[in-house]
């Protein structure tokens, strides 16, 4: 299964906001599809997650709104919520969830340049996250 990231930014308030799920095209979304949330603190936090990850991984990628997270196992991907419910289970590589990643970051880098919007600190953390990511999926 390929892992896609949604990322819509939808402007400045502080920091940038936007929609920002995983899906799989006309299948599922997590947590759900439109799922508004601080672009630059989740992507931060998702990218510094994968820059210390490896093959033998057990790590969590949290939104910063609501209870929902992806529990990473190996090449097992469970989209789930605090109360324990697995709402989607997939296969994937960790270098998948890591390009998937990238490329949202991608798409919101060029929407700061586009748009103007000040480097905040979690952009200049996403940033720093993503150059190591990066290189840990050029090395793999």
């Amino acid at each position: 299964m390929t892992i896609r990231i949604a990322c819509r930014p939808k402007g400045w308030r502080g920091s940038v906001h936007g929609e920002v799920y995983f899906e799989e095209v006309d299948s599922w979304q997590f947590p759900d599809k439109g799922w508004e949330d601080r672009l630059g603190s989740v992507l931060a936090m998702w990218l510094d997650v994968l820059s210390h990850t490896s093959i033998e991984v057990n790590e969590r990628l949290s939104f910063m709104d609501g209870p929902y997270y992806v529990q990473i196992r190996g090449r097992d991907l469970q989209f789930m919520s605090r109360d324990g419910r697995v709402w989607h289970r997939v296969e994937a590589g960790i270098d998948d969830v890591r390009l998937a990643v990238l490329n949202a970051f991608a798409q919101i880098d060029r929407a700061y340049l586009a748009h103007g919007w000040p480097i905040d600190k979690d952009w200049q953390e996403a940033r720093v996250g993503a150059a190591v990511v990066r290189r840990l999926v050029n090395e793999s």
